[in-house]
């Protein structure tokens, strides 16, 4: 790009501590100078030379302009393109109206309507005004956001229940296998101890293999009463979304909770 080739011959031989006084000169004076501030703005982005201000080497040019010059990077944004783009009539009309002619009436139309103002001796500000009115894109009717669906909502929470239901299950499953499979093994322990009293070592290996899948028992049992506890939760949470999508005549009609029925197995350990 020409402008920032014709920056980087004016700045890069420049100090950073001197483009930044510069910039804190003209950052509230006329905008012929308020162009020249922001274009040493637009300069130390593209060249991250603001960096060069050990303050800031590790920060981001947003975190950079607003530190130093109270600057929102999306005001920045505005005015660096309204000065690059159309110098002349940002120049003399201001920043603000290029952008509210570009967000209102679209970039296509932004040359279009500063023309039209140029072209149009001794505008006033009523003249403007009319100008962009006659040039504003249409307003796109939004859709009315359809009601709340009960049905759907209640779709949605039945399938997120279910779901936390057949995790409780496969828990209770795994757990009643464990169970099932540490009584085999001490089964085989006994067995082992009464055959060969003088060989311990196989024996202790399995007792050590107990002890593990039992403390995997108890980890799975307080996986298992967290997933019941938020099941629960889920049970509230379906009645309180009920009460607020069903009309206040509906309110006291009952619309019971429904999940898989799955089968609830005591566990011993």
């Amino acid at each position: 790009m020409i402008l920032l080739e014709e920056l980087k011959s004016r700045y890069d031989s420049v100090n950073i501590g001197t483009i930044e006084e510069d910039c804190k000169n003209a950052k509230d004076i006329s905008s012929l100078h308020r162009r020249d501030f922001i274009l040493r703005l637009y300069y130390l982005e593209r060249t991250s030379r603001f960096k060069e201000n050990k303050v800031y080497e590790n920060a981001t040019f947003e975190k950079y302009i607003m530190n130093m010059f109270s600057l929102r990077y999306s005001m920045f944004n505005k005015e660096r393109f309204a000065f690059i783009a159309h110098p002349v009539a940002t120049a003399k009309w201001g920043a603000g109206l290029i952008d509210r002619i570009k967000t209102e009436c679209g970039a296509g139309k932004l040359t279009e309507v500063i023309q039209a103002i140029e072209d149009t001796p001794n505008i006033s500000y009523h003249g403007i005004e009319k100008i962009i009115a006659n040039t504003r894109k249409p307003k796109t009717k939004t859709k009315p956001k359809p009601e709340a669906n009960i049905t759907e909502s209640k779709r949605e929470l039945e399938k997120g229940n279910a779901k936390k239901m057949k995790m409780i299950a496969e828990y209770i499953q795994t757990i009643n296998e464990q169970t099932v499979q540490i009584e085999r093994m001490k089964d085989t322990i006994n067995n082992q101890k009464a055959a060969m009293p003088e060989h311990p070592q196989p024996v202790n290996e399995q007792t050590t293999q107990i002890e593990r899948m039992q403390n995997t028992i108890l980890m799975l049992q307080a996986e298992n009463e967290s997933l019941k506890a938020e099941n629960d939760y889920l049970k509230i949470a379906n009645e309180s979304l009920r009460r607020q999508l069903v009309p206040s005549f509906m309110r006291d009609v009952h619309i019971p909770y429904r999940h898989n029925d799955i089968p609830q197995r005591d566990i011993h350990v």
